[in-house]
């Protein structure tokens, strides 16, 4: 019986076979860890920017006495408080905003349109808002001193410090720390200006000069904090009320020995942190803020990311966070956002005839962070608007000058019977020097026209520096602001500081 035997042979290396086991075990892997990371992903602090916040801003405070910003918070919640008490008493102005009562005496024209547009279908409806407004607005300034308001304004005036808390993270707070505070302050600056007004009709000059002190500080405040919101919130406080003083220099409403003291009022006031300091502290801020839709793998957390949208009800299942496989992680988005303040600083400390073209960016009403159709990375990098705010410092580098300019002019017109031949006219009694166009393209001083008679808006002078496109246009104004001559649009135009809305003759 012949016996089969069967020779043993040394197993074959499948190359490809191995290969493609290999490939599908390690996908699974990979497919399984994302599915990991997708339902268990949750944002985390990536690095303490708190802490370097709080550096650079108390490294920049003007003194070191006791910290104003707390008397600014005590002021604003005691005026929020009592305003609040009258949308409970009074049902007609439920749901409106609580800066609106005070435009009834700012721009009454304005707000009885509004009304109209907004709130009531009739002319007696709207008469009537108005007078209950009216009312409520008076009453509201009236209480100024029985709530504490204008005790604690004076201390901030007096102060040289104004730091606010700052958390080791927005993940800790929910918002930056001053956010809400801004719009407390601009609430409580419009009641300001009201009172400089009532003031200014019953010639309490003393109480109008520490009114406008009052407005100048909280916008101060606001301007040592970090980053560009906070400052730009405290140059549009600040502006808002010297309009209101300029209004009134122009139609020489003011005593002369009470416009004597504005200089010296606003030279202690109108400061603010450096605009260098302000671009670094900001982008701390943003990525403070950006960090909140990463996880502690520095993925991004998409359906954290996705949570903030106008629809508010559509879910957002963890699924969504697959999508963090083709998203940059965390030290790509830092990287960029660091590359684009660093054009962001070079571009804004440019003068602004040597600036690329930044134009208006079209968008479709939705935070780019939270916008599908634009690139993962440009919703990181579109949060920075910088034209907005290449035109708020702008603005200030051409309202500050020119408004210590005029208010020389005035000052000047008071004790010589009308202004100067010249702007070096003002020198040195007035002013220092004859200050530099921020616009100008080869460094030109500020323009200046002395006109032999009052034109039709009845001025008797042109101050006014180049606008946006860098060309001396003879004092033409834009006809709204004189800040929209800082526009690419509106070329043609010059930034005129006694704008003939000033002159305006109230009915």
């Amino acid at each position: 019986m012949r016996v089969l035997e069967f020779q043993r042979r040394p197993g074959r290396f499948r190359p490809i076979l191995t290969t493609a086991i290999v490939i599908v075990l390690l996908t699974a892997g990979w497919v399984g860890l994302e599915v990991y990371y997708a339902k268990s992903s949750k944002p985390a602090i990536q690095e303490n920017f708190g802490a370097q916040i709080r550096e650079i801003a108390e490294a920049w405070q003007p003194g070191t006495g006791p910290n104003g910003w707390d008397a600014l918070v005590r002021a604003c919640e005691a005026h929020k408080e009592h305003v609040e008490s009258y949308y409970d008493e009074k049902a007609e102005y439920q749901g409106r905003p609580d800066y609106s009562f005070y435009l009834v005496l700012i721009s009454p024209d304005y707000t009885r349109e509004s009304y109209l547009d907004l709130y009531v279908e009739s002319d007696e409806e709207a008469d009537r808002l108005m007078d209950v407004t009216t009312d409520w607005a008076l009453e509201t300034i009236g209480m100024f001193d029985e709530l504490g308001i204008t005790a604690e304004l004076d201390r901030l005036v007096s102060s040289d410090v104004f730091i606010a808390e700052w958390p080791d993270s927005s993940l800790d707070s929910g918002m930056m720390p001053y956010q809400r505070m801004m719009s407390l302050a601009r609430s409580l600056s419009r009641g300001i200006r009201a009172k400089m007004m009532l003031c200014r009709d019953r010639s309490d000059w003393e109480e109008y000069l520490r009114s406008y002190g009052h407005g100048l500080a909280i916008g101060r405040a606001l301007r040592y904090q970090p980053g560009m919101i906070g400052s730009l919130a405290g140059i549009a406080i600040q502006d808002n009320v010297s309009t209101a003083l300029r209004e009134d220099l122009v139609k020489q409403r003011i005593p002369a020995e009470y416009a004597a003291r504005l200089l010296d009022l606003e030279n202690e006031l109108k400061n603010g942190a450096p605009k260098s300091v302000v671009y670094e502290a900001d982008q701390l801020v943003f990525l403070d803020q950006m960090q909140e839709v990463f996880d502690q793998n520095g993925r991004v957390v998409v359906t954290s990311m996705m949570g903030i949208r106008f629809k508010w009800d559509e879910p957002h299942h963890w699924t969504n966070n697959l999508k963090a496989i083709t998203m940059p992680r965390w030290r790509t988005v830092r990287r960029g956002y660091e590359e684009r303040y660093a054009a962001l600083e070079r571009i804004a400390m440019m003068p602004p005839s040597n600036r690329p073209e930044i134009k208006a960016k079209e968008g479709s009403g939705i935070i780019p962070l939270y916008d599908e159709a634009l690139p993962v990375m440009d919703r990181f990098l579109e949060m920075i608007s910088i034209r907005t705010f290449l035109i708020g410092f702008d603005h200030l580098e051409l309202r500050e000058p020119g408004h210590e300019l005029l208010v020389a002019i005035e000052l000047y017109r008071f004790e010589h019977g009308g202004p100067p031949r010249e702007l070096a006219d003002l020198v040195p009694e007035y002013i220092e020097e004859v200050p530099i166009d921020w616009f100008a393209p080869d460094g030109e001083l500020w323009n200046y026209k002395r006109l032999e008679e009052p034109d039709e808006f009845g001025r008797t002078y042109i101050l006014y520096g180049v606008g946006r496109d860098g060309i001396d246009n003879g004092g033409t104004h834009h006809e709204s602001s004189a800040t929209r001559a800082l526009e690419p649009e509106h070329a043609g135009t010059d930034y005129v500081m006694n704008h003939p809305s000033l002159y305006k003759v109230e009915e």
